[in-house]
């Protein structure tokens, strides 16, 4: 089975390093690095065959994650 959008949830083991980008107006993205604990959440971002070497996923909680790991979201400029 192909990993599906929104349909495959997997729950961390471990602590893990993860790399995003902040989207802000006017053509500007940041990056994000940050750490997520063993046992939280993640949803696939979009369908992927099985045999792909890595998967987009977003925290099922990701109010939670972006109120830590994003600065400045406040600020009038942010756009998710």
């Amino acid at each position: 089975m192909d990993l599906t959008a929104g349909q495959r949830l997997f729950a961390l083991l471990d602590v893990v390093t993860v790399h995003g980008v902040v989207h802000w107006q006017a053509s500007l993205t940041s990056d994000l690095i940050g750490r997520m604990s063993a046992g939280e959440v993640v949803a696939v971002v979009s369908a992927l065959p099985l045999t792909a070497d890595a998967v987009a996923c977003r925290p099922v909680e990701y109010a939670a994650f972006e109120r830590e790991h994003v600065p400045d979201r406040d600020a009038g400029r942010y756009d998710g």
